[in-house]
């Protein structure tokens, strides 16, 4: 069983290492020059937020780095009479610690409301993003405050959760966090890159998940019948759920997308070439991955854990023994699915129902029916998933039984 463990991760490892060399290549051959740090881009965006200056032309080259709030001055109608009630002014003092313009301090002006909702007041201390505009000499012309820079924070709870899964899971974590950064530089240097030149989503999407699978359920289950039949079974939920979505996508006039996304989409330089037909597809095949493989896998180990205890075992008994299984795991897993899924539409749910706006008109936005069609897709495929698995086991099970 060790040995088996460590040939597998060693595969594992040597994918990972394709995979980054891949990404290097794929890096290199992307259109446009690449960001000089972290904290910087590159992409043509219009400006955003309240701090953006008025005058400032739609579709200016934004330049995006890491600042650190120096001192501040804060202003309301109580200092300066000129300022209406709720009127709030601060006066920031920023260093850039990031990019070619590092160490460079600007004084920029904010001028926000109390009454606004997205009502914020900076501090001295504060880590910020600053988008910067450029001239014709690659100066800054224009400087404001874009948001937070929460980058770090993110990579440090990163770090903490693989950490944590790894010391507690062993060869189970190792597999997730190598499966997370397998995904990560799938996603980021071949699936968005190529989407943007004009590739299908569905084209792209298969080879990522194809890995994910192999590698996770041979890890799991090994070279064994067990991996092949759980193979068998996530491919079908995975298909069964995919074909949903496509189905949904083209009867249903869905994007995929929300509005705000959509709204972005006008701006961003080539993106008459984005395909976004089979974006659905994509999406319903990687929400239902993850749970048709944790259901398959199990039934796949207690059938054979219940092969090995009685071989004498009918295939009928054997196909009910993995039918409750597949029942009593369904319900967590499809639960975990839905509540998963659901968290990114209660923020525009509440936003709707706050004006008022009845439930059946919430259900037709875009945004929330496509989550909604992308659900239901995947509980189905999943829950198909269940009898399939078993009956293929049992039929492929050399029966032994005394009637």
């Amino acid at each position: 069983m060790l040995r088996r463990n460590l040939s597998i991760l060693l595969i594992m490892m040597i994918v990972l290492c394709s995979l980054t060399a891949t990404a290097a290549v794929f890096a290199e051959s992307t259109d446009g020059t690449p960001p000089e740090d972290v904290g910087s881009s590159d992409e043509t965006v219009p400006p955003a937020g309240e701090n953006a200056p008025s005058s400032a032309p739609m579709g200016p080259k934004i330049n995006y780095y890491k600042a650190e709030i120096v001192k501040v001055v804060t202003l309301t109608q109580k200092e300066d009479e000129t300022l209406t009630t709720g009127e709030v002014v601060q006066q920031c003092m920023v260093e850039i610690v990031s990019g070619p313009f590092k160490n460079r301090v600007y004084q920029i002006d904010l001028i926000s409301f109390e009454s606004s909702v997205d009502f914020r007041l900076y501090e001295a201390g504060d880590t910020v993003m600053v988008a910067c505009e450029l001239d014709k000499n690659s100066e800054i012309k224009n400087i404001y405050i874009y948001d937070y820079y929460r980058v770090d924070k993110l990579i440090v709870l990163g770090i903490i959760a693989i950490a944590v899964v790894m010391v507690i899971g062993f060869a189970a974590g190792i597999r997730f966090a190598v499966s997370m950064v397998i995904f990560g530089l799938s996603y980021h240097y071949f699936f968005v890159p190529f989407m943007l030149k004009g590739y299908s989503p569905i084209i792209l999407i298969i080879p990522i998940c194809l890995v994910i699978i192999f590698l996770n359920i041979f890890y799991e289950l090994g070279f064994t019948r067990s991996a092949v039949i759980a193979l068998s079974g996530t491919f079908i939920a995975v298909l069964v759920a995919s074909s949903m979505g496509l189905l949904a996508e083209h009867t249903a006039h869905l994007t995929g997308l929300g509005d705000s996304e959509l709204s972005l989409l006008q701006y961003m330089p080539g993106h008459g070439a984005i395909d976004l037909s089979g974006l659905t597809f994509a999406l319903a095949m990687l929400m239902s991955l993850g749970a048709a493989m944790s259901v398959s896998c199990t039934i796949c180990t207690e059938m054979a854990e219940a092969r090995e205890l009685n071989q004498y075992i009918s295939r009928i008994d054997l196909f009910r023994y993995g039918m409750h299984t597949g029942r009593n795991i369904l319900s967590r897993s499809l639960l975990s699915l839905f509540f998963a899924s659901l968290v990114s539409v209660v923020p525009a749910w509440i936003v709707y129902a706050g004006y008022s706006t009845p439930v059946y008109e919430i259900l037709n936005l875009n945004q929330i029916a496509s989550q909604f069609f992308k659900i239901s897709a995947a509980v189905v495929g999943v829950a198909l998933s269940v009898p399939f698995t078993s009956m293929l086991f049992a039929y492929t099970a050399k029966s032994r039984s005394l009637y």
